[in-house]
Protein backbone atom coordinates (compact mmCIF):
# COMPACT_ATOMS: atom_id res chain seq x y z
CA UNK A 1 0.00 0.00 0.00
CA UNK A 2 1.58 3.26 -1.08
CA UNK A 3 1.02 6.02 1.45
CA UNK A 4 1.88 9.71 1.22
CA UNK A 5 5.08 9.05 3.20
CA UNK A 6 6.34 6.88 0.33
CA UNK A 7 5.37 9.22 -2.48
CA UNK A 8 8.06 10.27 -4.88
CA UNK A 9 9.56 6.82 -4.38
CA UNK A 10 10.75 5.02 -7.46
CA UNK A 11 10.00 1.34 -7.98
CA UNK A 12 12.87 -0.47 -9.65
CA UNK A 13 12.70 -3.58 -11.80
CA UNK A 14 13.15 -5.89 -8.81
CA UNK A 15 9.99 -4.77 -7.02
CA UNK A 16 6.59 -6.20 -7.85
CA UNK A 17 3.75 -3.68 -7.75
CA UNK A 18 0.41 -5.17 -6.83
CA UNK A 19 -2.60 -3.19 -7.96
CA UNK A 20 -6.28 -3.86 -7.41
CA UNK A 21 -9.23 -3.38 -9.75
CA UNK A 22 -12.23 -1.39 -8.54
CA UNK A 23 -14.34 -4.58 -8.53
CA UNK A 24 -11.74 -6.73 -6.75
CA UNK A 25 -12.93 -9.14 -4.07
CA UNK A 26 -9.93 -8.13 -1.97
CA UNK A 27 -9.21 -4.93 -0.07
CA UNK A 28 -5.57 -3.78 -0.40
CA UNK A 29 -5.16 -3.39 3.37
CA UNK A 30 -6.32 -6.98 3.89
CA UNK A 31 -3.79 -8.32 1.38
CA UNK A 32 -1.09 -6.12 2.93
CA UNK A 33 -1.88 -7.52 6.39
CA UNK A 34 -1.85 -11.09 5.07
CA UNK A 35 1.47 -10.69 3.23
CA UNK A 36 3.03 -9.26 6.40
CA UNK A 37 1.61 -11.87 8.78
CA UNK A 38 3.47 -15.04 9.74
CA UNK A 39 1.69 -17.19 7.13
CA UNK A 40 2.25 -14.74 4.28
CA UNK A 41 5.89 -14.21 5.23
CA UNK A 42 6.46 -17.98 5.49
CA UNK A 43 5.08 -18.38 1.97
CA UNK A 44 7.28 -15.56 0.65
CA UNK A 45 10.43 -16.92 2.31
CA UNK A 46 9.69 -20.46 1.10
CA UNK A 47 9.34 -19.28 -2.50
CA UNK A 48 12.34 -16.94 -2.51
CA UNK A 49 15.43 -17.92 -4.41
CA UNK A 50 18.91 -16.61 -5.02
CA UNK A 51 22.23 -16.96 -3.29
CA UNK A 52 23.19 -13.43 -2.31
CA UNK A 53 20.03 -11.43 -2.89
CA UNK A 54 16.96 -13.44 -2.08
CA UNK A 55 13.88 -12.62 -4.11
CA UNK A 56 10.81 -13.97 -5.85
CA UNK A 57 10.17 -14.07 -9.55
CA UNK A 58 7.11 -12.20 -10.78
CA UNK A 59 5.55 -15.55 -11.65
CA UNK A 60 5.95 -16.74 -8.04
CA UNK A 61 4.57 -13.45 -6.69
CA UNK A 62 1.47 -13.92 -8.85
CA UNK A 63 1.00 -17.46 -7.53
CA UNK A 64 1.03 -16.57 -3.81
CA UNK A 65 -2.37 -17.72 -2.52
CA UNK A 66 -4.38 -15.22 -0.50
CA UNK A 67 -7.13 -16.67 1.71
CA UNK A 68 -10.64 -15.60 0.81
CA UNK A 69 -12.30 -13.71 3.66
CA UNK A 70 -15.72 -12.14 4.02
CA UNK A 71 -16.11 -8.48 3.12
CA UNK A 72 -16.85 -7.79 6.80
CA UNK A 73 -13.60 -9.37 8.01
CA UNK A 74 -11.62 -7.61 5.29
CA UNK A 75 -13.22 -4.28 6.25
CA UNK A 76 -12.35 -4.86 9.92
CA UNK A 77 -8.73 -5.66 9.05
CA UNK A 78 -8.57 -2.68 6.68
CA UNK A 79 -9.80 -0.42 9.49
CA UNK A 80 -7.13 -1.77 11.86
CA UNK A 81 -4.40 -1.24 9.24
CA UNK A 82 -5.61 2.35 8.69
CA UNK A 83 -5.70 2.96 12.47
CA UNK A 84 -2.16 1.59 12.79
CA UNK A 85 -1.01 3.91 10.01
CA UNK A 86 -2.68 6.86 11.77
CA UNK A 87 -0.95 5.92 15.05
CA UNK A 88 2.37 5.62 13.23
CA UNK A 89 1.88 9.13 11.83
CA UNK A 90 1.05 10.45 15.31
CA UNK A 91 4.17 8.77 16.73
CA UNK A 92 6.32 10.33 14.00
CA UNK A 93 4.79 13.73 14.73
CA UNK A 94 5.34 13.33 18.48
CA UNK A 95 8.93 12.23 17.82
CA UNK A 96 9.48 15.38 15.77
CA UNK A 97 7.91 17.50 18.55
CA UNK A 98 10.14 15.82 21.17
CA UNK A 99 13.23 16.41 19.05
CA UNK A 100 12.30 20.06 18.56
CA UNK A 101 11.70 20.51 22.32
CA UNK A 102 14.99 18.80 23.17
CA UNK A 103 16.98 20.95 20.75
CA UNK A 104 15.24 24.04 22.11
CA UNK A 105 15.99 23.14 25.75
CA UNK A 106 19.61 22.40 24.89
CA UNK A 107 19.88 25.75 23.14
CA UNK A 108 20.56 24.07 19.83
CA UNK A 109 17.36 24.98 17.96
CA UNK A 110 19.10 27.60 15.82
CA UNK A 111 22.68 26.45 16.34
CA UNK A 112 24.71 25.52 13.31
CA UNK A 113 28.22 24.15 13.37
CA UNK A 114 30.77 26.85 12.60
CA UNK A 115 32.55 24.45 10.28
CA UNK A 116 31.38 22.11 7.53
CA UNK A 117 29.86 18.76 8.48
CA UNK A 118 32.46 16.76 6.60
CA UNK A 119 36.20 17.03 6.41
CA UNK A 120 38.79 15.82 3.97
CA UNK A 121 42.35 15.16 4.94
CA UNK A 122 45.05 13.13 3.33
CA UNK A 123 46.45 10.11 5.14
CA UNK A 124 49.84 11.84 5.05
CA UNK A 125 48.43 14.71 7.17
CA UNK A 126 46.81 12.29 9.61
CA UNK A 127 50.00 10.27 10.05
CA UNK A 128 52.14 13.43 10.27
CA UNK A 129 49.94 14.76 13.09
CA UNK A 130 49.93 11.28 14.67
CA UNK A 131 46.16 11.53 15.10
CA UNK A 132 43.47 9.29 13.68
CA UNK A 133 40.73 10.24 16.15
CA UNK A 134 37.37 11.74 15.24
CA UNK A 135 38.09 15.03 17.00
CA UNK A 136 41.01 15.70 14.68
CA UNK A 137 38.78 15.29 11.65
CA UNK A 138 35.65 16.88 13.17
CA UNK A 139 36.54 19.75 15.50
CA UNK A 140 32.86 20.79 15.45
CA UNK A 141 32.13 17.96 17.92
CA UNK A 142 34.33 19.58 20.56
CA UNK A 143 32.66 22.93 19.81
CA UNK A 144 29.25 21.31 20.28
CA UNK A 145 30.33 19.78 23.61
CA UNK A 146 31.69 23.16 24.71
CA UNK A 147 28.41 24.83 23.70
CA UNK A 148 26.33 22.30 25.65
CA UNK A 149 28.53 22.66 28.73
CA UNK A 150 28.30 26.46 28.99
CA UNK A 151 26.11 26.30 32.12
CA UNK A 152 28.00 23.36 33.67
CA UNK A 153 25.10 20.92 33.35
CA UNK A 154 26.03 17.32 32.61
CA UNK A 155 24.03 14.13 32.21
CA UNK A 156 24.97 13.22 35.80
CA UNK A 157 23.39 16.44 37.12
CA UNK A 158 20.00 15.76 35.54
CA UNK A 159 19.73 11.95 35.73
CA UNK A 160 20.82 9.34 38.24
CA UNK A 161 22.92 6.44 37.05
CA UNK A 162 21.19 3.07 37.03
CA UNK A 163 23.31 0.01 37.61
CA UNK A 164 20.75 -2.81 37.74
CA UNK A 165 19.73 -4.77 34.67
CA UNK A 166 16.19 -4.27 33.41
CA UNK A 167 14.04 -7.34 34.03
CA UNK A 168 10.62 -7.17 32.31
CA UNK A 169 9.08 -9.73 34.66
CA UNK A 170 9.58 -7.35 37.61
CA UNK A 171 7.90 -4.41 35.90
CA UNK A 172 4.91 -5.99 34.16
CA UNK A 173 3.70 -4.77 30.80
CA UNK A 174 5.68 -2.03 29.12
CA UNK A 175 3.81 0.17 26.64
Amino acid sequence: MVTEEALSAIIDQDVARISFNEDSDYQPQYVLAYLNCQFGQDRIVRNSSGMVQQGMSLEKVRSVPVPKASHGLQAMIARIVEEALAERRIAASKGHEANTALLSKLGLANWTPPEPLSYVSSSANAFASRRLDAQFFAPRIQQLIDHLATDGTTVATVATSRREKYKPSKHGDFN
